[in-house]
């Protein structure tokens, strides 16, 4: 039986690379005059994909507990990118949805993620082995998300 090894194993390497990924895109955002966070920006382009989810709907999608996407949207709101509609059927269901200020952020900030920050996180990496990397962390998502079944 081979002995464990910490620094090699699949749950510390992800951990690692996804900390370093996260460090690398806030440094980035920062230097080119973003006022939001990694975990702000990841709400602004889950709605540039589907936009008037609920409170709920985008914290699932995202992988948010309540707390945080309660505190991360308080903050966007704040800051003028989103609002929050009452649902017509159930006014205590929020709906979040893009303002104009959100909407065109999209167009600065994809141009920089794709280029500047995967670009560089991805750099080597041939397509098919970025394909085969993301099938990989899929799976072990699913597996994980199986455990409870």
């Amino acid at each position: 039986m081979q002995k464990f090894n910490r620094h090699d194993s699949v749950g510390f390497l992800l951990q690692r690379a996804a900390k370093e990924l996260s460090q690398h895109a806030a440094h980035v955002l920062h230097s080119k005059g973003f006022d939001l966070k990694i975990e702000h920006m990841s709400i602004l382009a889950r709605l540039w994909e589907e936009d008037n989810l609920t409170q709920q709907e985008l914290g699932e999608r995202i992988c948010q507990d309540k707390t945080n996407i309660t505190r991360a949207i308080d903050l966007l709101e704040e800051n003028g990118y989103v609002k929050r509609l009452p649902g017509e059927n159930d006014r205590r269901n929020k709906y979040i949805q893009l303002t104009a200020k959100g909407k065109k952020m999209e167009q600065k900030f994809v141009p920089i993620v794709a280029n500047e920050i995967l670009g560089k996180a991805c750099k080597g990496m041939k397509k098919e082995e970025i394909d085969f990397l993301k099938k990989m962390l899929n799976t072990i998502y699913d597996n994980l998300n199986k455990i409870d079944e």
